[in-house]
This record gives structure tokens, C-alpha cells and sequence, in this order.
């Protein structure tokens, strides 16, 4: 049945908090960003499959967020365009992207703002006919105020508007069911059309990141913080001219952490400067040092079970020691059994917590393992995938 079942990719975006996880664990039945307990081995940018109608195997692509960290976004703008760019080389395109924003948001505050901002600009007006605008948590506000609350993003061209005359559709996710999610879904499947995104487009055409749409608007604003930091930096040498000797440390303070500030954001600069081959090559890379660190890891959580178990094992001899201890003073009558008792009884406590604690490490080795058998093949084949692709890449380029 499988192998007569057709791919579908769709992207689920939309600022951090809006539902994303919730809406992708209604269609898949699965649980989302779950604690696996691997440090730094979840991906930014995570796939979850289901079968649709039994006709479609659809992708959906959990993406991370942008906020009002112009650093952090840096890092969300590089793994977005990291998938979408091995997805294009891998001849995979997107069917459609389904935003999600929150009713209950009284306004369209700053991080909203620029979430659809930089959704914009990755998509391009082309494909925003194959865009679903939803709005999520129905159920946390009255009716009257939630219709005023979209209308309000349906009518401002800065919001909404403009996407929906250029062919976006608008949909309620009011109930937080299966059934309302599959429903939406379903707009963007029954009418099955492939897109490719304007980040796409950009970074095939031999474009760096940071000269993209997206980037434009990132290293815009990471060149008036570098302006502010520079300005800054001066003023404080001006002022440490006529400062006395306490005040002129203080201010040497201030201008040290100005520089650093400085050379940290010129830094995150320097990552925007890349195109596709560079963007696909340190994803390989990535992907590599997710699979060694999972297997570390693993092994880690693994020996730590053990020592626990082991520990537990010891104290659970003592306790039954003790236990026959009190059995035989009661049997010959004698002894301070009340103390005896009162030390098992304490022991017993210690006994459940460090049971307790050998629990919740076995059930978290138990998730690790579950997620590497389900994720370990997928991260070989990808980091091979992606290494090849911006090999060819990278002599292509060369021979140009």
C-alpha cells in the first residue's frame, strides 16, 4: 500500500506559541518536540508523516520560529534555509505552507509582525496562492472578539490582506480537533500543486543568504545594532577623557563589553555570508555531528541506567537485611525492635526515591533509544544525500 501512496510536503510556520507542535500532533496522533532526552540532537526544522485518505503520504515540516532576538533569527533563517535548499537540490517541493497565528493576541505584537515579515519574503507573492492563513486558540477567547480580531488582520494589507487578494485562503482551527486540522489540511492537498519559494529561487540562482529577501532584512538590522555598538564605543571614550580614575575603570568596563558585544555580532554576521553549496555542505556537516553525538549520548544515558540500577540492587540487599534483622529480634523477643523498625522505615522512603529515580532514567533511555532506531538511518542517508549534493555543487561553482 505504501509504495502506491504519493508524497506531500507541507510547512508549518508561524511565531513561537501560535500551536505549531498542538496542530501537527492533532494530524499525526504523534507527540511533538517530546524530551528524548538527547541533548542537542533535535534538529531546529523536524518531519512528521501520516497517510492521508490513504491516497497521500504527507510531510508536514515543523519550523522553528523568528522573535525578537535579531541573533537568534540569524540561527532560525540558517536551518530553514538549510531544509528548504537540500529539499530543492533533493527535487522536493513544498505543496504548501499552512501559518498559523493565535486569536488571542489583542494586537499583532513585534515578534508576530516580523514572523510574517520574513514569511513574506521566504515565500515570495507567487505562492501565496498555495498559503493557509489559520488562526489557533479558538477556545481561549469569545467568539465576537476573535471574528473583530481577524477581520482586523484580513483588512490590514500590512497583515493579512494582501496575501488573501493574492490568492491565500483564511481558515479557523476553532475547535483544536482532528477533524478542524484535517480540514484545513485538506485545502492545500485536493488541490495539489507544487511550489518553489522565493528564498529558493534566490539561493539557486547563486545568491548569498544574506543578499536574499529574508537575509536583507535581518542584516539591516544587524548593521544598525553594529552601528549603535560603534556609536556607543565612542561616546564612552569621550567621556572616559574627563572621567576621574574610579569612573574611568568603570567606563573600561563598559567599553570592553561594547567590544565584545561588537565582535559577537560581527561574527553572526559572517553566517549570513553563505550560498546554497556552503549552506548544504554545513548542513552535512551537522547532520554528521547530530549522529555521533546521539550515539554518545546514548551510551552515556545507558551507563548512567546501569550505575543507578546497580546502586539501587546494593541498597535493596541492605534494606532486606535489615528487614530479617527485625523478623529474627522479634522471634527471640529481644532488642530494640522500635529503632530497627524506625531505620527500615527510612530506608523504605530512600528506597522509593532512588527507584523513583532509576524510573525516570529508564523511561528516558527508553525514549532515546525509540527516537535513534527511528532517526539514526534517516540522519546517515541525509548527511550522505546532503554531503553529495554540495560536493557537486561546490564543483559546479568551481568550474563556473
Amino acid at each position: 500500500m505504501l509504495g502506491s501512496l504519493q508524497d506531500v510536503y507541507v510547512a508549518v510556520m508561524g511565531v513561537t506559541g501560535a500551536g505549531k507542535s498542538t496542530f501537527i500532533e492533532k494530524l499525526t496522533g504523534e507527540e511533538v518536540n517530546v524530551n528524548h532526552g538527547l541533548v542537542s540532537c533535535t534538529a531546529d526544522v523536524e518531519e512528521y508523516t501520516f497517510v492521508y485518505k490513504a491516497r497521500y503520504k504527507v510531510h508536514l515540516i515543523d519550523t522553528p520560529g523568528f522573535n525578537d532576538t535579531t541573533l537568534q533569527d540569524i540561527d532560525v533563517l540558517r536551518k530553514i534555509s538549510s531544509w528548504l535548499s537540500a529539499a530543492y537540490a533533493n527535487d522536493i517541493k513544498l505543496s504548501g505552507i499552512i501559518y498559523l497565528h493565535k486569536i488571542t493576541d489583542n494586537k499583532m505584537t513585534g515578534s508576530a509582525q516580523k514572523n510574517l515579515w520574513m514569511f513574506k519574503k521566504l515565500c515570495g507573492q507567487d505562492c501565496f496562492h498555495k498559503v493557509c492563513l489559520v488562526t489557533t486558540m479558538w477556545e481561549n477567547v469569545d467568539e465576537g472578539t476573535g471574528n473583530m480580531r481577524e477581520k482586523e488582520l484580513i483588512e490590514t494589507e500590512a497583515f493579512w490582506g494582501y496575501m488573501k487578494q493574492h490568492g491565500s485562503q483564511v481558515r479557523q482551527h476553532t475547535t483544536n480537533t482532528r477533524e478542524s486540522a484535517m480540514s484545513i489540511l485538506g485545502t492545500l492537498i485536493e488541490k495539489k500543486s507544487d511550489i518553489v519559494l522565493d528564498i529558493q529561487k534566490e539561493l539557486k540562482d547563486g545568491m548569498r543568504l544574506d543578499n536574499t529577501g529574508a537575509g536583507r532584512q535581518l542584516t539591516k538590522a544587524i548593521d544598525e545594532i553594529r552601528e549603535k555598538y560603534r556609536q556607543d564605543l565612542e561616546k564612552l571614550k569621550k567621556e572616559k577623557q574627563d572621567a576621574d580614575a574610579e569612573s574611568a575603570e568603570q567606563i573600561e568596563e563598559l567599553q570592553r563589553q561594547r567590544r565584545q558585544e561588537l565582535e559577537q555580532i560581527n561574527q553572526e554576521r559572517k553566517k549570513m555570508e553563505v550560498d546554497m553549496a556552503r549552506l548544504l555542505e554545513q548542513k552535512a556537516q551537522d547532520l554528521k555531528s547530530m549522529e555521533n553525538d546521539t550515539a554518545r549520548q546514548l551510551k552515556e544515558l545507558e551507563q548512567e541506567l546501569h550505575k543507578l540500577e546497580e546502586r539501587n540492587a546494593r541498597y535493596g540487599q541492605k534494606l532486606q537485611e535489615k528487614r530479617e534483622q527485625l523478623k529474627e529480634m522479634k522471634k527471640k523477643g529481644e532488642g530494640n525492635q522500635a529503632l530497627v523498625l524506625r531505620e527500615i522505615e527510612t530506608m523504605e522512603e530512600t528506597s522509593k526515591t532512588q527507584d523513583k529515580e532509576a524510573e525516570e532514567k529508564r523511561n528516558r533511555f527508553e525514549r532515546a533509544l525509540k527516537w535513534v532506531k527511528q532517526h539514526r538511518e534517516g540522519l546517515t542517508e541525509s548527511a550522505l544525500l546532503v554531503a553529495q549534493i554540495a560536493g557537486t555543487m561546490k564543483c559546479m561553482k568551481a568550474a563556473k
